[in-house]
């Protein structure tokens, strides 16, 4: 199971926990009020404790629901070696190839994409259509390697990845 689902179910259950336990206390007050007496007092005593109860359970809860959105959004690398968990978002990966792509093609205007399939990072790159397919695939092994040491430098991404033309 991955760690971000863990946690995602961890703190999923500790809210449902809060509150099945606070719709239970709240639906037995008429049938157990003497059981709450305490809970009166010491409210009457202290009545700082409630609102800090209250809004400590709302940081706890905004800070789950902050924490969960970029879990769920879209466009996000998730590269898994070994021990190493590196998290890239997707547009910082494209905007980081363009770049590359840029300064190798600079005399023509050139595309490069990537996404993410089965763990491993598919980049599919526009060469210069002057070149033979010999050249493209001579080119393609020399930009991996190139590509790769970049992505090392710039990212720490160690895993190995997919470079294809169109």
């Amino acid at each position: 199971m991955k760690s971000t689902l863990f946690f995602q179910l961890f703190f999923n259950i500790f809210l449902a926990i809060c509150g099945i336990a606070l719709g239970i206390s709240v639906a037995l007050y008429p049938i157990a009020s003497s059981h709450y007496e305490p809970f009166f007092v010491l409210i009457d005593t202290y009545p700082w404790i409630l609102p800090l109860v209250g809004a400590l359970f709302a940081l706890v809860c905004f800070g789950i629901l902050f924490w969960s959105f970029p879990l769920f959004a879209k466009g996000r690398f998730e590269a898994v070696s070994g021990k190493m968990k590196l998290w890239m978002h997707e547009g910082l990966i494209k905007k980081e190839l363009e770049t590359f792509w840029n300064k190798k093609f600079a005399s023509s205007q050139l595309s490069c994409t990537a996404y993410l399939h089965k763990n491993k990072l598919h980049i599919v790159a526009e060469l210069p259509q002057t070149l033979s397919s010999r050249e493209k695939e001579i080119l393609l092994k020399d930009l991996k390697i190139e590509l790769q040491n970049h992505l090392k430098q710039i990212f720490g991404y160690f895993n190995d990845f997919s470079l294809s033309c169109v």
